[in-house]
């Protein structure tokens, strides 16, 4: 029994280590029906680990071509004169916009997903080394929809030279990083236009809400500069990672979400994290009364933040000069206020105890440099 080598390269099927489920050479088929072919004929129940890994690459190759030639039609759609079904095969000199309502029915696809096919379709004969690379495999249709996005928000003039410079290099690149170097390059294209995209994209800025399952929503602002949303975000993390050093039980995404959540419906219980108040007076200033004294450390306090020595957790913004960190801590103005938000209520009596010894010693290391400053100015 011989197959000539195609499948079974020489061996016979019941010899140990000779049977072969791909045909020979099926690794470097080109994507195309003669790949096709071969796939098409490929038992996958008899494949072993390494033949299933092959095909599954032979299959994604296919996929990808299948995925240009269905682009092609579609332009060659939005041209085709309609007619009888025995008619001529006429083109139009200009697309139908109404080729996105034809693959609707077609199809079954929404709107919003007709539309996008359609203008990546019209897209694609105008990039030739994108449309190449889909088709032989070397790139994922995901992977040339983000570079089409990319590429048309510059002018047309400047796509050819766009495309020349992503490759050969966007063929190693996905997601994010892809997502760049297509950026970078539209941006050094054409800088004047990118300004204007940017002015153009922050004037659309809004805020928006979707509804979710299991009875909870998505809230999202969109437009923001990049550097005012990272601002944001940094803002929000720094309160949450201060009020996790406090021992709060939830993770840093949770306390995230909460203190967002928090400080846009005005919820947040503000605290004071202003420096801690003097023990004695200093020289020339008038001693306080007890009940002023006490509604002063009533106002003031101590920032709970402060009794914890992990200073890299604590806001950027507090000039406390304990917690700053050398050369950094800033003497004008109170210190950014810290939402501690839904804090326990109940506590065991150990953890009580606990929490007092700290906020004791916490009291002392900060009031100690202040004392001996105003020893130096009685003695003076």
């Amino acid at each position: 029994m011989s197959d000539g080598g195609e499948c079974f390269d020489g061996h016979l099927g019941d010899e140990p280590g000779g049977r072969r489920v791909l045909p020979a050479g099926f690794a470097d088929l080109p994507a195309g029906p003669g790949l096709a072919a071969a796939v098409a004929g490929v038992d996958v129940a008899g494949c072993n680990g390494v033949e299933l890994e092959e095909l599954i690459k032979g299959l994604r190759r296919l996929g990808c071509w299948l995925e240009a030639e269905c682009l092609a039609a579609v332009n060659e759609l939005a041209y085709a004169e309609p007619g009888r079904v025995d008619g001529p095969a006429g083109r139009r000199v200009t697309p139908d916009s109404m080729t996105p309502e034809i693959l609707e029915p077609l199809l079954g696809w929404t709107g919003y997903r007709a539309h996008q096919y359609v203008a990546l379709a019209a897209t694609l004969p105008r990039l030739p080394r994108v449309r190449e690379a889909l088709a032989s495999g070397q790139l994922e249709l995901n992977d040339v929809r983000v570079i089409v996005d990319r590429i048309t928000d510059a002018e047309p003039d400047v796509w050819g030279a766009i495309e020349d410079a992503i490759f050969p290099k966007v063929l190693e690149l996905r997601g994010g990083l892809l997502r760049a170097k297509v950026e970078a390059e539209v941006v050094k294209a054409d800088p004047d236009a990118a300004a204007k995209r940017h002015r153009a994209a922050r004037s659309g800025r809004n805020v928006a809400i979707w509804p979710a399952v299991n009875g909870v929503a998505d809230l999202a602002i969109r437009g923001l500069s990049a550097d005012q949303a990272a601002e944001a975000y940094g803002h929000i993390d720094a309160i949450a990672r201060a009020a996790k050093a406090t021992g709060d039980t939830r993770t840093l995404s949770q306390l995230r979400a909460d203190v967002a959540a928090a400080l846009l419906t005005g919820t947040a219980d503000i605290k004071d994290c202003s420096a801690p108040k003097q023990t004695g007076p200093t020289h020339g200033e008038p001693e306080q009364e007890p009940d002023e004294q006490a509604q002063g450390e009533t106002k003031q306090g101590h920032c709970a933040v402060h009794r914890f020595p992990d200073h890299d957790l604590h806001s950027a913004g507090c000039d406390c000069g304990d917690c700053s960190p050398a050369g950094t801590a800033k003497r004008h103005g109170p210190l950014h206020a810290l939402p501690l938000l839904h804090r326990p209520r109940h506590r065991s009596p150990r953890r009580r105890r606990e929490r007092s010894r700290e906020c004791s010693r916490g009291s002392d290391s900060a009031a100690e440099p202040q004392t001996r400053r105003a020893g130096r100015l009685t003695a003076r």
